[in-house]
């Protein structure tokens, strides 16, 4: 910078000194735009490095945890607290370069402004106070902000999941009353935290703006001369900017800093929760016994009532086909969890082989086409492919999709009908060929004919089963596929007893609660396979409708400045118009001063140092407007109400809601 100033001032003209200053200008940007292009791939590689470890330690953790809870903190600790951990690298590597940075400015500003280049230091040491004051109050309120941002997003997750039934029951008004009431709660939490970074945003910019101003101030009206020199102001301005710009850095990397560490104390106490250590066991050498269930009682842990399943024990064989039958809430699906290891108990389960094929009652698909969601990690075999196809009953309604088996999932299958969703859950677990087969009520959303069609062509003597030599247990209540197990299991007051298949035709059951034949409710035959799921076609042409949309529309962001409100919105830009304003006006005013007499410079020096303080109070206002005056209950509460009117099947089950 000195030298080019010199260079612009010299009378004399000197070709080969311009070509010179031009050559190391241009190495010296194109330097500073291939390391920092550099220093960024590896950032960003680092980046994703960390991001994928703590997301596969937290699944992985969240597949051991019983209960639904750990499930939703999972996507919580996923989203926002991962989002800002991942950056923990770059902040430990900002950190020492911006710090070096700040000793060398230093010490070039020195050897041109003498002890006047320690100023910023004192000023950097007073803005560090705010610092202190930020990491010692910001890290609980974060917390405090994060855990409600937990219970918000779980809230919003579980109402999502059941809109339909909530509609139906109308509970609509009220599910949408409780997730305003916690969005209001957490931005209340967030305001705290919000002001504080406010005023530590405020401290950080005066460091910027204001350690140039006392220390040119400061040296022109120490000078003896009374002048100021085009060469000393300039180069003085960028040294100070390579000491101040790092110091505001580091200082700005505080609260990042201080609220990583919140993250991290979060995650840590998420992965340091106890897992299910469920007492199976794999004994490979069981012979026929496939599972073995020896005197298996399961109590969850935080009620004091009787146990749920008390001194269970039976064995599943291969080949043979159990059916667990008993009412509602008699602990069927619980029987279920304890032998995929979800939940904790006493006793002994020993498996053949710890590959087990389930089938759900609310099945989870992924997003992918549905012919890779049967076959899932298998090997693909075509002719067991479409076998398994024809035994589900779904080469019917394959043929009715416009894509196909290649048909895309969306969003664990709401774009099929419930019981194709059903069905290719059902073939998911057949193509598997997986030895122990468990299906929770898999028939249940099933159409009649088709329900017995499915039960002939895989639990019939001649069903697919057999012919695996698989074991199977089945949950169900239907008595019309109690002849075709090879012994039933009653689940009855916390007990379980195995029963021959006749004896409940024969009335031998005393005091059971399984349904007899007689009570069992037909359902009218309809024609499943004519029918196609519920807007499929209509989907695909919207979303080719959607893709010839402009990006961008007058509505869309009107709408956002509602939210933000068109006064609020007005003096953001006044006060960012200023800012800008102010810090290129300044730069005009030092040219003044270094070209005017000594008699008017201390007025220049005045007039710097008052569009200085105009342009750190602009800057601090824009901050003050969007961090405290934007209204993100309004989005939260219309986005609701939007679902609450059109319903899953217009919206989709996609509406996601930030943690901003």
């Amino acid at each position: 910078m000195d030298a080019l100033i010199r260079f612009v001032n010299d009378t004399a003209t000197d070709t080969a000194r311009g070509i010179w200053l031009i050559s190391s200008a241009a190495i010296t940007y194109i330097g500073m735009a291939a390391s920092a292009a550099i220093y960024q791939r590896y950032i960003d590689r680092l980046r994703i490095m960390v991001r994928g470890a703590l997301i596969g330690l937290v699944h992985d953790k969240a597949m051991k945890l019983p209960g639904k809870e750990a499930k939703s903190e999972a996507v919580t600790l996923m989203s926002s607290d991962i989002d800002s951990v991942e950056s923990v690298g770059e902040i430990l590597h900002d950190t020492w370069a911006y710090i070096l940075e700040v000793v060398i400015g230093t010490m070039l500003l020195a050897a041109r402004l003498q002890w006047f280049a320690f100023l910023p230091l004192a000023i950097i040491f007073v803005c560090s106070r705010m610092s202190a004051y930020v990491a010692k109050h910001l890290e609980a309120r974060q917390k405090e902000w994060n855990t409600a941002t937990q219970e918000r997003i779980s809230t919003t997750t579980s109402v999502l999941g059941g809109i339909k039934s909530l509609k139906m029951i109308g509970m609509v008004d009220a599910t949408q009353c409780r997730i305003s009431q916690l969005r209001d709660k957490e931005l209340r939490l967030s305001e705290r935290l919000r002001w504080i970074l406010v005023a530590y945003n405020a401290s950080a910019n005066s460091l910027g703006i204001f350690a140039p101003v006392l220390t040119l101030v400061l040296y022109a009206l120490s000078s003896g001369t009374g002048e100021l020199h085009a060469n000393d102001v300039f180069t003085s301005i960028a040294l100070l900017s390579m000491v101040t710009h790092p110091a505001n850095m580091v200082m700005t990397l505080v609260p990042r800093a201080v609220g990583i560490i919140a993250n991290f104390s979060r995650i840590e106490a998420y992965l340091s929760r106890s897992s299910v250590l469920g007492p199976r066991h794999i004994d490979a050498k069981k012979g026929q016994h496939l599972v073995s269930m020896d005197h298996v009682s399961i109590r969850l842990p935080s009620e004091t009532n009787p146990p749920i399943l008390r001194e269970v024990s039976f064995r599943l064989s291969r080949g043979e086909l159990v059916v667990c039958t008993g009412a509602v809430g008699s602990g069927k699906t619980t029987l279920v969890m304890a032998l995929l290891g979800e939940l904790p108990l006493t006793g002994s389960i020993s498996l053949a082989s710890k590959k087990i094929a389930y089938c759900a009652q609310a099945p989870w698909l992924p997003s992918v086409t549905i012919r890779d969601a049967i076959i899932s990690d298998s090997d693909f075999d075509q002719e067991w492919y479409k076998l398994v196809l024809d035994a589900c009953c779904l080469s019917p309604d394959l043929e009715s999709l416009r894509n196909g088996d290649s048909t895309f999932i969306e969003n664990n299958g709401m774009n099929l009908s419930g019981g194709q969703r059903q069905r290719v859950a059902l073939a998911r677990a057949v193509y598997s060929r997986y030895d122990v087969v468990i299906l929770d009520d898999p028939l249940s959303a099933l159409d009649k004919n088709v329900a017995e069609q499915i039960s002939d062509r895989l639990l019939g003597p001649r069903g697919l089963f057999k012919k695996m030599n698989a074991g199977v247990l089945l949950i169900s209540n239907t008595p019309k596929l109690f002849p075709m197990a090879d012994r039933l299991l009653v689940l009855q007051g916390s007990e379980a007893r195995l029963h021959d298949p006749s004896t409940v035709h024969q009335g031998k059951i005393t005091g059971s609660l399984v349904p007899s034949a007689a009570s069992y409710q037909t359902t009218h035959p309809s024609d499943l396979y004519d029918r196609k799921a519920p807007g499929q076609n209509q989907r695909i042409d919207n979303a080719a409708e959607d893709l010839s949309r402009n990006a961008g529309d007058i509505a869309l962001y009107g709408y956002y400045f509602n939210a933000v409100g068109y006064q609020n919105a007005f003096l953001m830009t006044v006060c960012t118009a200023t800012y800008s304003f102010c810090l290129t006006f300044s730069q005009y005013v030092l040219r003044w001063a270094t070209e005017t007499s000594s008699g008017e410079l201390n007025g220049y020096m005045g007039l710097y140092a008052g569009i200085s303080f105009i342009a750190w109070a602009a800057t601090s206002g824009t901050m003050w407007l969007v961090t405290l005056f934007t209204d993100l209950a309004s989005l939260t509460s219309n986005t609701l109400k939007v679902l609450a009117d059109e319903g899953c099947d217009s919206l989709g089950e996609s509406v996601t809601f930030s943690a901003a």
